[in-house]
């Protein structure tokens, strides 16, 4: 068996920086990675700490045991990689190892062959734990499409809007437009979208537009700015507008609304929302070794890839110059409580990368200072740009989702596959006189009048079946009979209906005079 051993031994490495092997073998050592050296026939000669404890396996057993003890007989994706590092010298492949217990594990390995000094050919491994990953991608392909089906509710707010709603890049083309264009303009959507709206607006506004145009970069939000349009049929268009700039997008959104009728009037409520866009960027952990004050002794290679910053442009700088002002008492925090302890990690913070953007972050950062080839602090850093703004975005969509439930003026509600109510509003629960824990514990049927049950049942199976269905009824509260028309929807989730949403507006008295005029007397 090979000994293979670096310490003490120093080697160039340009710019005048010089890297101590003993420094990078302890980063070996004490790296979360696991890592492997082993023969190209699967006699392993090297195994980190990492590496085993993620088979469960000490480093005496598996130098004994070597390659098989890790391997999944009945994964054919490891034949496939001894296979391909054979013809190419270089594999990287998704593929499962065996936990000492039995358990798959899911991981990526990365494996290159090379040769030793002496000449002879070895094998370096890289193995990245995969279970993680996929239990976070299983979570965010849920949250997706969870986010997919909020989203296109509330397009359908949008389309139904009174108002006209629109966003638009700074040199003015159209991004966006519900279908109020067509009520408001005389114009569809798919007729104004990619055009200049300076087209559109009657020529002796256009001036005092641009100059809106401008102030609503400068203030980011402006409201009850009045123009006139140019309608589709010629006529003049009188609208008022709320106008909002995001900087992140380079975006203006407006909500504009008809005033033509209503001039006389001053007072409008009016509102804005602003929709951000996450930029999917996938990159891998970056390594850092810090002095107690923060300055950086090493940063690894692949910061220039991932940040576009060189290595060496790291060196003799401090960490916290490149932390966002706002995050830096956070990761300040967390640093200091590294000095009196072993590891910790961060919440996600932001740091600055070559173009002076801000990326966020999150970093598992350990105290090495009493490890002699290292003494220092060592930093691995994930780029989670794309997780973050994800679930912002998510956030954003349940609260727009909350407040559409919540403060609607009709009862809203939802229902079980049996029927029985899982959520009602506060329109709803002071209409039938309950609390929320009363209404959970009632099914709609036991609501129904005897005349409407029958139909009641039918129109929730066919809900069920995935059909949206409104239709006028009658139900049973606690001091009348109330009629109402109601509007159900089914929850789908993953392609599956998993329940029912519902919205009543109550029609008694237009009910009662109906049939009080069935009774009078013909003249």
């Amino acid at each position: 068996m090979i000994k293979i051993g670096l310490e003490g031994v120093v080697v160039p490495k340009g710019k005048g920086v010089e890297v101590d092997m003993g420094i990078m073998s302890a980063l070996v050592e004490n790296s979360p990675e696991p890592i492997l050296l082993l023969t190209p026939e699967g006699e392993i000669l090297y195994v980190n700490e990492a590496m085993c404890q993620l088979v469960g396996r000490d480093k005496v057993s598996l130098l004994q045991l070597g390659r098989e003890a890790l391997r999944d007989q009945e994964d054919p994706r490891w034949q496939l990689v001894i296979q391909e590092r054979e013809q190419s010298g270089y594999s990287r492949r998704e593929l499962n190892m065996v936990h000492q217990d039995g358990t798959k594990i899911p991981v990526e390995v990365s494996s290159r062959l090379f040769a030793a000094p002496s000449g002879q050919e070895l094998v370096s491994v890289h193995v990245r734990d995969q279970r993680s990953y996929f239990a976070a991608q299983r979570q965010i392909q849920h949250q997706k499409l969870t986010l997919q089906d909020n989203l296109h509710d509330l397009q359908r707010v949008l389309d139904y809007s009174a108002d006209l709603i629109t966003s638009f890049r700074l040199d003015g083309t159209l991004l966006h437009i519900n279908k109020a264009s067509i009520a408001i303009l005389g114009y569809t959507p798919e007729e104004m979208l990619g055009r200049n709206y300076r087209e559109f607006i009657h020529p002796e506004d256009l001036l005092g537009t641009e100059d809106h145009t401008d102030l609503v970069q400068e203030k980011l939000l402006t409201t009850h700015f009045r123009n006139r349009y140019i309608h589709k049929n010629g006529s003049v268009v009188h609208l008022s507008w709320v106008s909002a700039y995001s900087a992140e997008v380079n975006r203006t959104y407006c909500i504009g609304r008809e005033i033509s009728q209503v001039l006389e009037q001053e007072k409008y409520q009016l509102e804005s929302e602003q929709r951000l866009q996450a930029l999917l960027l996938q990159g891998t952990d970056m390594i850092a070794i810090l002095s107690p004050d923060g300055g950086y002794i090493f940063a690894s290679a692949n910061t220039e890839r991932i940040l576009g910053v060189p290595a060496s442009d790291f060196l003799f700088r401090n960490a916290f110059d490149f932390v966002h002002p706002e995050d830096i008492p956070a990761v300040r925090e967390c640093f200091e409580q590294v000095l009196s302890a072993k590891e910790v990690n961060t919440k996600p913070f932001r740091f600055k990368d070559a173009q002076g953007h801000w990326r966020w972050v999150e970093s598992y950062i350990t105290n090495c200072l009493d490890i002699p080839t290292i003494k220092g602090i060592v930093v691995n850093s994930r780029d989670i740009t794309d997780r973050v703004q994800q679930e912002i975005l998510l956030r954003e969509s349940e609260q727009r989702y909350k407040a559409l439930f919540h403060y609607n003026p009709n009862p809203v509600y939802s229902l079980d596959l049996d029927g029985n109510f899982v959520s009602v509003n506060q329109a709803g629960l002071g209409l039938l006189q309950v609390s929320l824990e009363e209404a959970k514990k009632l099914n709609f049927r036991i609501l129904s009048t005897p005349e409407s049950l029958e139909q009641d049942e039918l129109e929730f199976q066919k809900v069920l079946r995935g059909e949206p269905v409104t239709r006028e009824s009658s139900l049973v509260l606690p001091d009348r009979i109330m009629y109402y028309t109601f509007t159900e929807m089914p929850i789908v989730i993953d392609g599956q209906v998993v329940g029912v949403h519902g919205i009543v507006k109550d029609i008694t008295q237009a009910k009662e005079q109906q049939m009080q005029l069935g009774h009078l007397p013909s003249a």
